[in-house]
């Protein structure tokens, strides 16, 4: 790898790189190039200053630049889909959990269940994204500070999807979310808040207020008492600050520790903690087949 360097009042930084060993050498002044990998500021042999003129001059860095602002454009456009669909899913899953709690199937079991579906899912995921669940040894402590704080936050949430409405546990869930991140990121990371931040804020906050409002007026079967109301956003709260602690948490480590790896071990313990606790107090109330079937063919 050729490394491309600029010179500048801070001294001699990297600006790109270059894979065309042929092309380096064909080219002279005003540009150097040096094979020097990993180098940075001002770690720069003696015997490769250089002084570095206009970049824009030349035709091949600015392919390469056209490239990696292509890379990240598409980068960007994945991580949006793969926003949405999290976001569809995660819907999905509490309309699923609200009716299995009125079949009289426990959180305890839900938990459960995804938690299983997980660890089947994530070796396969993994093996196509060539990620690794690996972590290194001196982030142990951190990722199960994180895989708790995970499994409260599910279990939380779990939680509020049968006391309320699940559109209003997901939106109060993720509003709270939202404001308690905010904060942490101000105070443990130590990062200025955008505007952009103060109005996905704003609106979080105005979200919880007209859920709320919304949630009072409902007179059915989902809602039978304010004290369920209460209790649900109270849960929805939880969930967001449980995640939103974890989060930060990750956003420390994630150069070292892929998101697959903790999605895989919050799975893990989450199964760790579930299955004793379904021991304990006996929570077997999961439909037979025929039962599902019937239910089924009464649609």
């Amino acid at each position: 790898m050729w490394n491309i360097f600029q010179q500048n009042d801070k001294g001699y930084e990297i600006i790109s790189s270059a894979k065309d060993d042929e092309y380096v050498h064909q080219r002279g002044n005003p540009y150097q190039y040096e094979k020097f990998a990993n180098a940075g500021i001002n770690s720069r042999p003696e015997s490769s200053l250089f002084d570095f003129e206009r970049a824009e001059d030349d035709p091949h860095l600015a392919e390469i630049e056209a490239k990696k602002e292509k890379n990240r454009a598409s980068r960007n456009t994945i991580g949006i889909v793969i926003a949405l669909c999290a976001g569809l899913m995660y819907g999905l899953q509490s309309v699923v959990v609200k009716q299995a709690t009125l079949e009289g199937i426990s959180i305890t079991e839900c938990l459960l269940t995804r938690s299983v579906f997980q660890l089947g899912v994530m070796p396969l995921v993994s093996l196509c994204s060539s990620m690794s669940f690996f972590v290194p040894k001196h982030h142990h402590r951190n990722v199960f500070f994180i895989c708790t704080f995970y499994t409260f936050a599910s279990t939380s949430v779990f939680g509020a999807f049968s006391l309320i409405l699940p559109d209003a546990a997901v939106a109060g869930r993720s509003a709270s979310r939202t404001i308690i991140s905010v904060i942490l990121t101000v105070v443990t990371l130590r990062e200025a808040v955008t505007a952009l931040q103060l109005c996905a804020l704003s609106i979080a906050v105005l979200g919880m207020v007209l859920m709320g409002i919304s949630t009072t007026q409902l007179n059915d079967f989902y809602v039978s008492n304010s004290w369920r109301i209460v209790g649900g956003f109270f849960l929805c709260f939880l969930g967001g600050l449980f995640r939103s602690i974890g989060f930060t948490r990750y956003r420390q480590i994630k150069e070292e520790v892929s998101a697959e790896a903790i999605v895989f071990w919050h799975a893990l313990q989450s199964c760790c903690l579930n299955v004793p606790v379904s021991l304990i107090f006996q929570n077997y109330s999961i439909p037979s087949i025929k039962f599902l079937h019937e239910r089924c063919s009464m649609i």
